[in-house]
Formats: C-alpha cells, structure tokens, sequence
C-alpha cells in the first residue's frame, strides 16, 4: 500500500521538486526547478521537508556583492 502511494506521486511536483521515479521502498528521483536530479526520502519530500536538491543552500552560502573584485 505504501508503494502505491509513492507510485501515484509520480509526475506530481513538491515545491521545487517533481517526483520523476521510484528508486527503492523509501526513496525517489526528484528533478530540480534547477535541472539537477536528487535520490531523495520520499517521506521527506512529501512532508515538505526537503524543497529543493540542495541548491537553494549552495546558492546562499555565496555572499559576493555588487562591485566585488576577484
């Protein structure tokens, strides 16, 4: 029953991400509004608790500013 319930969600969009494929019993690849593709808990994308694969983090460890020089 719990398969099914994970079968169903494919094709459905949790925030930023698209449940794509059934990896194992408790897991799922998600797409990414930012094209990458994740192995994630389904548990966790279903109850909101991951929103995205991990971009949104990277993105704002990046504290560069306007006029910055490298």
């Amino acid at each position: 029953m719990f398969i099914m319930k994970i079968r169903d969600s494919i094709g459905t969009k949790y925030n930023k991400l698209l449940v794509l494929d059934i990896l194992t019993s408790s897991k799922v690849l998600c797409l990414c509004d930012c094209g990458n593709k994740k192995a994630i808990a389904w548990y966790s994308v279903q109850h909101g608790m991951s929103k995205t694969c991990g971009c949104e983090q990277r993105l704002a460890k990046i504290k560069h500013k306007a006029g910055d020089i490298f």
